[in-house]
């Protein structure tokens, strides 16, 4: 296993802010920058993603579960789920909060014992090394599986929102690869 990670960060957004969700969320137009529209942004980008998992998906790995969240979403939405994070205290979040699956490790060090349906790295695909990133992903799918990478773009030469000095992008940018296993 590699060394386990302890992002400070991530544990006082969660532990110090009381933050349930780690990610960014998903904005609106017009939306105030306060605590409660950021909670209201995090619950509607995760809706956005379980609204957006293909039909006929049943077992799906969260890549960078966080705090556990979207798997508990998913749970509750029916989904057979893991999550998947290198972080220590995500670990132990994850064992006190939710009933599933929980590999402690970087994706890049996962095998899969069994395939899965569906892929989810929800603002975490950048922390990967992104040859390693397909390459697992690959071994990790089954036949016709989904590979779904949510997270803000920087596009290149932009400027103004979708500029690389910007906080956030205006638009939340979502690559669903189909058969990535058959490539």
């Amino acid at each position: 296993m590699s060394k386990q990670k302890n992002d400070r960060a991530l544990r006082f957004y969660n532990e110090v802010l009381g933050l349930d969700r780690l990610h960014y969320g998903m904005w609106e137009s017009g939306d105030e920058l306060t605590f409660a529209k950021l909670r209201e942004a995090q619950i509607r980008y995760e809706e956005f993603l379980v609204n957006h998992i293909p039909h006929g998906v049943k077992r799906v790995l969260d890549v960078g579960c966080g705090t556990g969240m979207l798997v508990k979403k998913l749970l509750d939405n029916g989904y057979n789920v893991e999550g998947l994070s290198p972080d220590i205290n995500q670990k132990r979040n994850f064992a006190e909060n939710i009933n599933a699956p929980f590999h402690h490790l970087g994706f890049e060090e996962f095998t899969a014992s069994e395939r899965y349906d569906c892929l989810i790295m929800s603002e975490s695909a950048q922390y990967i090394n992104m040859e390693k990133l397909f390459q697992n992903a690959r071994q990790a799918l089954k036949q016709d599986g989904y590979l779904m990478i949510c997270d803000y773009f920087v596009f290149k030469n932009a400027t103004g929102e979708k500029s690389a000095k910007a906080a956030m992008c205006s638009k939340l940018f979502t690559a669903c690869l189909r058969s990535i296993t058959s490539a």
